[in-house]
């Protein structure tokens, strides 16, 4: 791993954590008996719509559905013969938003794909991955339980079900 990727970690973990230390710091200064009550209700509230929202897009034309609950859409099918395995390395494109359609994250802004570890990402992404092929380039939405669960991360939110865009560009 070069030093600039250790970096870029390091950078998007110390995000995380300004972003935590942030809404608890504003939590515990209400004026409650609870003060985590406000987050719990709305936290539920990213549960609930992200539900519903792929209950929705379940039901769209061409869209899949794996045994985890994932959904997915090909938007272009790849000419690979093979997909990887957890413990491959790949590099691929994407685009990450919540399903408000905010974009949390995008390679295509930055021009450059991103290579990583299959055991390196969320459940999410390493399962559906390994029903790709090189070339490939799916709409996949993940629900909360698949992606980061109850903790918020930067910004995006607790519980959120996230749609992304993801090409397969190469398996190492």
């Amino acid at each position: 791993m070069t030093r600039y990727k250790v970096k870029i970690i390091f950078q998007m973990l110390l995000l995380g954590v300004f972003f935590s230390t942030q809404c608890w710091a504003k939590n515990t200064k209400q004026n409650s008996t609870y003060p985590f009550e406000h987050n719990i209700i709305k936290t539920n509230s990213h549960l609930k719509s992200g539900q519903a929202f792929l209950s929705r897009y379940k039901k769209k034309r061409g869209v899949k559905t794996l045994s985890s609950g994932i959904a997915y859409k090909v938007l272009k099918k790849g000419k690979g013969k093979t997909s990887p395995k957890r413990y491959q390395r790949v590099t691929t494109h994407y685009q990450g938003k919540l399903i408000n359609n905010t974009v949390f994250d995008s390679s295509y802004v930055r021009q450059k794909p991103i290579q990583f570890d299959l055991t390196n990402v969320i459940s999410g992404w390493s399962e559906v991955l390994q029903y790709m092929v090189v070339g490939d380039k799916w709409e996949v939405v993940i629900p909360s339980h698949l992606a980061y669960g109850q903790r918020p991360v930067g910004p995006i939110p607790a519980n959120s079900t996230l749609i992304f865009i993801i090409e397969l560009l190469e398996i190492d």
